[in-house]
Order: structure tokens, then sequence, then C-alpha cells
């Protein structure tokens, strides 16, 4: 049996690029940068991973990420083949999405973009609210995690 996983958090380099295969799939690229902080006296490193993510999932990324957002994804590694521009073949590894989170808060996501972000069920709730205006006790079997 063999596995392969890699997970990866870091900021996208441009907004994603919705394509679809001439076999009609859908599917989203883009690029996210990790840096990688290399201790004192040495020069931190960026490595760069191109992604994939296929159908609607790739929709929602397209929809609600923009340049410079963080995104943590997982999936598999691909190894795909290629001529460079001196005719060399070379290789490049992708990363086929099969999971993906929103990381950072909604709005330092839409503050510094100006892209929409994804909706949720705080949206409905007044950031003025706190804990003392809560006059009857939270049921934690309504929390839905």
């Amino acid at each position: 049996m063999s596995f392969s996983k890699i997970v990866i958090m870091g900021n996208l380099t441009a907004d994603p690029e919705q394509r679809t295969t001439p076999n009609g799939r859908e599917l989203t690229r883009f690029t996210i940068a990790v840096n990688t902080r290399m201790g004192a006296g040495r020069e931190d490193s960026v490595a760069f991973y191109r992604c994939t993510v296929w159908g609607s999932r790739g929709e929602a990324v397209a929809k609600y990420v923009s340049k410079g957002q963080q995104l943590l994804v997982s999936g598999t590694l691909t190894v795909s083949s290629f001529q460079g521009k001196d005719g060399a073949s070379r290789q490049s590894l992708e990363v086929n999405v099969d999971d993906f989170s929103f990381v950072g808060s909604r709005r330092d996501q839409a503050g510094s973009t100006g892209a929409t972000s994804a909706p949720s069920q705080a949206d409905d709730v007044a950031d003025t609210t706190t804990a003392d205006e809560i006059d009857e006790p939270i049921d934690l079997s309504d929390i839905p995690f």
C-alpha cells in the first residue's frame, strides 16, 4: 500500500484561474507561496506550489479567494512533464487539491484585497454584541461542531 499527502498554507500569488478541459471538466488553478523561516543568520526561503482544484470546489476557490489571501490546502502531489522554452524536458510538482480551508479573518481578507469572502452564519450577528448582553444560557447541543 502507498500513501501520499501534502498539507500547505500560504498566500495566493495571483487570482485563481478557471478553465474547462476538452472533456468538459471544470478546474481552477492557482499558486500558493509558502514562506519558511530558516533561523538566525540564514536567509528565509519561499516555495511556490501550483495547485489544481476540480469541479464545484474549484468554483468556490475562484469565487471567494483572490491574490494575497491565505489558503490552507491538502491533497496529493503529481508530477507534470513539459518542454521548456530552451527545448529541454522538465518536470514540475503540482498539488491536486482534495480539501481546502479559508484562513484568516473575514475582515482581514476583505479589507486587504477588496474581495468578497465566503458567507457565514456570523454575518447575522452584530459586531457590538457582548457576552454581558446575552440573557439566556447557551445550550451546548446547539453548537454545530
